[in-house]
C-alpha cells in the first residue's frame, strides 16, 4: 500500500512521494471536492497534510486534531466565550457541547399535552452528531461565501 503514495526507488519530491500536495491527493480523491468556486487557501498554502495526518490518526478522517481545534489552530474564535462563534448582526450560536440538530434522526410521537395529536422529537437511539465548524463550513472548498455547506445555512437546523 506505500507505493500508492510513495515511490521506493527514487523520487523529485520530499519523502519519496509520487507527486507534490494536492495533486497527489487527486490520485485516490475527487478532485470536485476541491474545485467549487471557493476553495480553502490552506490546501494551496500547505496541502492536505495540514490538517490530515497521511498515514494514521486518532482522530476521524485522519485529522491531526479534533475538528474544532484543528480550525482554531488558524481561525481564531471572535469572541472569549468558550463554545461560542460570532455571526453577522453581532448574534451569537453554540458550536461545541451541542448536538448537531441536521443529524439527528426525528420521529413522531404522541404529543404529551394532547394525545390526538403528534410531534416529532429527536430519536434518543440516535442521537446525532455534534455540532462543529463542519456543520455549517466545508473544509475542502464550497459554492458559497464563508465555505458555508448551503446558502441560508441557519435553515439547514433552524425552520422558520
Amino acid at each position: 500500500m506505500c507505493t500508492a503514495c510513495h515511490s521506493p526507488h527514487g523520487s523529485d519530491t520530499e519523502k519519496l512521494l509520487k507527486s507534490e500536495q494536492p495533486g497527489l491527493y487527486y490520485e485516490c480523491h475527487d478532485r470536485a471536492i476541491f474545485t467549487k468556486k471557493y476553495p480553502h487557501k490552506i490546501i494551496d498554502v500547505g496541502g492536505c497534510s495540514s490538517c490530515h495526518a497521511p498515514h494514521v490518526s486518532k482522530h476521524p478522517f485522519l485529522l491531526l486534531n479534533e475538528i474544532q481545534e484543528l480550525c482554531l489552530g488558524c481561525h481564531r474564535p471572535t469572541l472569549k466565550l468558550p463554545r461560542v462563534m460570532a455571526l453577522p448582526g453581532k448574534k451569537r450560536h453554540p458550536v461545541g457541547g451541542i448536538i448537531d440538530p441536521s443529524t439527528e434522526k426525528m420521529i413522531k410521537m404522541p404529543d404529551p399535552a394532547n394525545p390526538k395529536r403528534t410531534v416529532e422529537v429527536p430519536d434518543p437511539a440516535v442521537p446525532g452528531e455534534p455540532m462543529t465548524c463542519g456543520s455549517c463550513h466545508d473544509p475542502h472548498s464550497s459554492d458559497f461565501k464563508g465555505l458555508l455547506t448551503q446558502a441560508r445555512i441557519c435553515t439547514k437546523c433552524h425552520k422558520y
